[in-house]
C-alpha cells in the first residue's frame, strides 16, 4: 500500500516528448510530434526516472496509465494507474 506523502516529497510533472510551444501552436502545427510513439515516451521518462535520488511513485492516467505500467514492468516501482470509468 501506498503511504501518505510527506511534507517536501517532491512532485513532477514532466512534459511528454514533443511538446514544443504553446498549445495553440501545436493545434496550429503539431509536427512536432510526428516520430512520437509509445517508445519514444517511455524511453523519455525512462530517463527522468533514472536521474531521480530515490524510485519513485509514478502515476497515470489513460495513455499514461500505460506508460505507467511500462515503466513499473521495466523499473520495478511503485504505481498509481487512473482509469476513466463511462457512464
Amino acid at each position: 500500500m501506498l503511504g501518505k506523502p510527506n511534507p517536501g516529497d517532491l512532485t513532477l510533472a514532466p512534459a511528454w516528448p514533443g511538446i514544443k510551444g504553446s498549445v495553440a501552436d501545436m493545434r496550429r502545427d503539431p509536427a512536432s510530434f510526428n516520430d512520437v510513439g509509445t517508445g519514444e515516451v517511455v524511453t523519455h521518462f525512462t530517463q527522468i526516472v533514472r536521474r531521480l535520488p530515490e524510485p519513485p511513485i509514478i502515476m497515470g492516467h489513460c495513455f499514461g496509465g500505460v506508460v505507467t505500467q511500462l515503466l513499473i514492468d521495466q523499473h520495478n516501482r511503485q504505481s498509481v494507474v487512473l482509469i476513466p470509468l463511462l457512464m
